[in-house]
């Protein structure tokens, strides 16, 4: 299904009215985000794979906007995370060869799985290499080390529009609950059925026996309002 996606040729809708309007008085290029000057030329940018207009953009970023065939898959700490079982399931649950960027035999800094079913009927062989779906798995520690609640409060409101977009039906009070780490009861789950449980754990719950320390006041109530 997904090559058939791939390899078909949608043709693009026309604009509405409204999309015709928005097009003329559109300040701002959605590919690079900088603005429309005097004299530029602006076209419509559209989705290949569904024919669905976007919107304005410069002649040179529309020409450069192109369909990814790489899906990232962002792990913090994964070379010092065990991810061999990850690596196993994903090199035979289907066909496709696997590049890996090791360290050592068992701590990879990155591998990606080439999902061949999903190749294009392409007569060039290197073209076909590079046009087939690649499940990509890389360590974001690697680039930014230190820890996800660290890091997570670097960034404001403003800075999170993509991630707004996926959540777009939430409200600001709920969203601002997924822009934090939250904590979890790692030493609570001893047995299966605790996972039945329709409340949260007491605080006394989230007591990590490996450090020795509790969870604070804080981050329980944000686990308590999540």
């Amino acid at each position: 299904m997904t090559k058939t996606v791939f390899e078909r040729t949608i043709p693009t809708n026309p604009l509405t009215a409204e999309q015709s309007l928005n097009f003329k008085r559109a300040t701002h290029c959605h590919v690079c985000e900088k603005p429309f000057r005097d004299g530029d030329e602006r076209v419509r940018d559209d989705c290949h794979l569904t024919g669905t207009y976007r919107d304005p953009a410069h002649v040179k970023c529309n020409l450069t906007y192109q369909t990814l065939f790489t899906l990232p898959v962002v792990f913090h700490n994964l070379y010092g995370y065990d991810a061999q079982f990850i690596l196993k399931e994903h090199a035979t649950a289907f066909d496709g060869k696997v590049d890996l960027l090791p360290l050592t035999k068992e701590k990879y800094i990155l591998f990606t799985k080439h999902v061949a079913e999903t190749g294009t009927n392409n007569a060039d062989s290197h073209a076909k290499k590079e046009k087939c779906i690649k499940i990509r798995f890389i360590d974001s520690f690697k680039v930014l080390s230190s820890g996800l609640a660290k890091l997570a409060s670097y960034l404001d409101e403003s800075k999170l529009r993509i991630v707004r977009n996926e959540f777009i039906n939430l409200s600001d009070d709920d969203f601002k609950l997924l822009t934090r780490k939250g904590v979890f009861p790692y030493d609570y789950l001893t047995v299966y059925d605790k996972w039945h449980e329709k409340c949260l754990p007491a605080r006394e719950a989230f007591h990590n026996r490996l450090c020795d320390n509790h969870v604070s006041h804080v981050d329980y109530i944000h686990e308590v309002n999540v």
